[in-house]
């Protein structure tokens, strides 16, 4: 059991980050509720360092109401190349890390990675493809939201 994971401080205060700062930001600017949920992808073959288990894939599921319809949107992040480089960091001396990967994805594909239910909230999402998470699509998804990290 787990109630937080290892991350990358670069992982969680830069992309991460920006993304729920452009959620709360839309939140006190459209004066509109938002129900953020997160979590870990735990797998059998996550790695090991330093003695711990580190998931490589994190996911986050937003889900507001418009105009009465419910509207969701799922997120996955990777610090895969994070843990590779803390792996090799570990036996050279910590080097310098870098390189996030991020997307927006279907809730249906965190579902599946996770074996979560997230039940009406799939029927919901409007986000059913895989798409790198610029800041140009925050802004579609999110308006009136400023993403600073």
């Amino acid at each position: 059991m787990t109630n937080c994971s290892p991350q990358h401080q670069d992982f969680n205060s830069k992309s991460w980050l920006r993304l729920e700062n452009g959620i709360l930001s839309s939140a006190r600017n459209s004066r509109r509720k938002y129900v953020v949920l997160t979590g870990p992808v735990l797998r059998f073959d996550d790695p090991v360092i330093l003695g711990v288990k580190c998931p490589v894939a994190f996911w986050k599921v937003v889900a507001y109401e418009e105009q009465g319809q419910l509207v969701s949107y799922g997120f996955m992040q990777w610090q895969t190349k994070f843990v590779d480089e803390i792996e090799d960091a570990v036996k050279k001396e910590f080097l310098v890390l870098k390189n996030i990967q991020d997307f927006q994805v279907s809730i249906a594909e965190i579902a599946t990675a996770t074996s979560l239910d997230f039940g009406p909230l799939l029927d919901a999402d409007r986000g059913k493809s895989t798409v790198a998470l610029t800041e140009s699509r925050l802004m579609e998804i999110f308006p009136g939201a400023t993403f600073e990290a």
